[in-house]
């Protein structure tokens, strides 16, 4: 099997992966498309449309939070600046919902159809961010994809980094890039290395 790869990691070391591990796929975990698409509402949001439209002021966690973690003060605040057809962090927040309910499909082919036509609405918006976002999803698309099949989150690839990271700070550093390879393989492949009694 396979081993898969996370779109958090840089661009160098998804370039150099092909020759170090040929049967490893990107995969691209639902939450980094999420959180770029939210970082880029998060800025519409508190960029000068708070100076234009009072009403936006202190409401950067309405649009962030999901609908069920909101107090009932905060669902009413919301539903009121929801009805603003012509504010822009509300149309990015009708995206948002949106793309987290593509993510909940099991279906390889039937997400790709729902996300295709999100990229198409994504990319006619008039919303820079949410268009940066789409063109980020179309350039990934197949390791986007792979998620819907292995609903893998880079929580273990995170784990798997924080032992390799540990094991390098406690040699202070391998000579050589292949000994600590080798320590990596050592050290996630659980390997039983104990002598037969």
């Amino acid at each position: 099997t396979g081993m898969l790869t996370s779109w958090t990691c840089s661009r160098p070391s998804r370039k150099g992966l092909p020759s170090t591990c040929p049967q490893c796929g990107d995969h691209f975990r639902s939450f980094s498309p999420h959180e770029a698409r939210q970082r880029g509402r998060g800025r519409r949001a508190q960029g000068g449309k708070i100076l234009t439209q009072p009403n936006l002021k202190k409401t950067r966690w309405l649009w962030l939070k999901n609908d069920c973690n909101l107090k009932v003060k905060q669902k009413e605040k919301l539903q009121a600046l929801l009805k603003d057809q012509n504010l822009k962090t509300a149309q990015a927040y009708q995206f948002r919902l949106t793309f987290q309910d593509i993510f909940t499909i099991k279906n390889r082919h039937q997400g790709a159809t729902l996300l295709k036509a999100w990229l198409e609405n994504a990319r006619t918006s008039d919303l820079p961010p949410i268009v940066k976002v789409a063109y980020t999803i179309m350039n990934h698309w197949d390791g986007v994809l792979r998620w819907f099949e292995s609903q893998i989150t880079n929580g273990i690839l995170e784990g798997f980094n924080s032992l390799i990271q540990s094991a390098k700070a406690k040699a202070r550093g391998y000579r050589t890039h292949k000994n600590f390879i080798n320590m990596a393989y050592l050290i996630l492949g659980k390997l039983d290395l104990r002598l037969p009694t």
